[in-house]
């Protein structure tokens, strides 16, 4: 490898040490064939090696079986993996993220399951499925205004804030809407008339003031009708996009279907997509759209073109399960996985992944 250099390296078989490096009064070693652990104590390291482990392959590349066969260091003292299944790369850099409402010694490691969250008026203001109403102040300040123990799921700040809190939806004016508790809303659209459209486990409903909908029908697409719908949004030309578990959906302002893609065409087909449990629709300023998947990774859509490209853990992801694309104002998407928070530049193609 041109212009990195080895540093001093033994394997240990006995102990399943594979590699041990030291430089600047630190030592680094991966243990046991998978992770990499640094030690800051200035003397030899001797089996067992307890030093906290910073990256651990078998958490993110379960299917995958490999082996640390190498450690490297380069003049800007990152450290290169070398393993059976390609190189990998460790920074150390200060923590740029801040942690709210964590639990670290919650039961089963489930803590505070956060359903839907909202930007308004300077506060962030949080859902969570049982443990309360939240909000932070951009200071820091966290409050809890509504008690644990009530189901909260959607958030919406079209034409105010709107959320869900137990068997109704509450608007920030003091309006209340009621609905029937199996139809837990889990999205919320404001249409041009006034009405809400809401996305639930059991397809789509309207309300407005005491009048609720069933599921409204859909000509030619009842399957909808029974689809989970978790994300609803509008793109550059004020169409509206429904993401369900059985395709993604293009609605009217009446709230019926006029289109779906799915994988049931086929390639080719002129709505096929290659996935069907759909999470989130992003549309960026090029007109790009970028689909999260449950299970396929991300699509990025060009609809002037037509073409299609998945972007999985074949191309860096550390999990096909991604629940949103995120743009920030520096070209980045930003994607929560089952595996981490992921980084993409599309520029570049480069994925960054942040984990705990």
């Amino acid at each position: 490898m041109a212009g990195y250099h080895p540093i001093r390296s033994m394997r240990c078989t006995t102990t399943g040490a594979t590699c041990f490096a030291r430089y600047s009064h630190c030592h680094w070693a991966t243990t046991y064939g998978w992770s990499t652990a640094r030690y800051d104590q200035p003397h030899l390291i001797t089996p067992p090696l307890s030093g906290r482990v910073l990256f651990d392959l078998r958490s993110h590349y379960p299917d995958l079986v490999m082996r640390v066969n190498c450690l490297f260091r380069d003049h800007a003292g990152m450290i290169w993996v070398g393993t059976d299944f390609g190189l990998f790369n460790i920074r150390m850099q200060p923590d740029l993220f801040q942690r709210w409402l964590h639990e670290p010694n919650a039961t089963g490691g489930l803590g505070k399951r956060i359903r839907g969250m909202a930007w308004y008026q300077g506060q962030l203001h949080v859902n969570t499925e049982l443990e309360g109403y939240w909000v932070i102040s951009e200071g820091g300040e966290v409050k809890m205004l509504g008690k644990p123990g009530d189901i909260r799921l959607a958030m919406s700040t079209h034409g105010g804030l709107w959320r869900h809190e137990h068997n109704r939806l509450v608007h920030d004016t003091g309006d209340t809407l009621f609905f029937a508790p199996h139809a837990s809303p889990w999205c919320i659209l404001p249409l041009s008339d006034g009405q809400l459209l809401v996305g639930t486990a059991e397809g789509l409903h309207l309300y407005h003031g005491d009048r609720i909908t069933a599921p409204l029908p859909q000509q030619g697409f009842p399957e909808l009708e029974r689809s989970f719908v978790v994300h609803m949004t509008r793109d550059g030309q004020e169409r509206i996009w429904a993401c369900t578990n059985s395709g993604l959906y293009r609605i009217d302002d009446q709230g019926h279907a006029i289109e779906r893609w799915w994988p049931g065409g086929g390639p080719g087909h002129p709505t096929y997509l290659p996935s069907a449990d759909i999470r989130h629709f992003f549309e960026d300023s090029a007109g790009i759209r970028w689909i999260a998947t449950a299970t396929d990774g991300v699509v990025r859509w060009d609809p002037r073109t037509g073409t299609m490209r998945v972007l999985d853990k074949r191309h860096g992801l550390p999990h096909n399960s991604i629940y949103a694309t995120y743009a920030d104002g520096l070209g980045n998407l930003w994607l929560p996985t089952d595996r981490g928070l992921v980084r993409y530049h599309p520029a570049t193609g480069h994925f960054t992944t942040y984990t705990t």
